[in-house]
């Protein structure tokens, strides 16, 4: 049996790094919920950076997002067989496309929309709505 994974990407580290620079490893991401820090009394003394250098690995996925649950027992078949299968395609396609290996992207094409149409199912709804920090999400499924 092989090693469960639990921390499931409904963004492929891959993919993301797509957006870096040349050289650069880490996005700039701007925190809108800061954590504060309070002292005994409960007066706010500070607040940790609102602006964060993280690396793809540390945005756009879920602990065990994909995982089944099932008389006891847990397995991570989708994030295994289904979106690594999709991944992995579609990270060949899409870099063909980029590289502009014609032969390539003709035998691929077809999988940068079954990655496309992937993305935005496995992509929790949550995810996909821009709410302030003070408006309540109206979210609506």
């Amino acid at each position: 049996m092989t090693q469960q994974s639990h921390r499931h990407h409904y963004v492929p580290i891959w993919y993301q790094k797509g957006f870096l620079g040349p050289g650069q490893t880490s996005f700039k991401i701007l925190d809108m919920r800061p954590q504060v820090f309070r002292d005994a009394s409960g007066k706010v003394r500070g607040q940790g950076p609102a602006i964060l250098n993280k690396g793809p690995d540390a945005h756009f996925w879920e602990r065990d997002l994909y995982t089944i649950r099932w008389l006891g027992r847990t397995d991570d078949i989708i994030e295994r067989q289904l979106f690594g299968a999709i991944d992995k395609t579609g990270q060949r396609a899409i870099q063909a496309w980029l590289a502009e290996d014609y032969r390539t992207v003709h035998e691929t094409y077809m999988h940068v929309y079954e990655f496309m149409d992937a993305l935005r199912l496995r992509t929790p709804k949550e995810a996909l709505i821009y709410s302030p920090p003070s408006a309540p999400s109206t979210l609506s499924v």
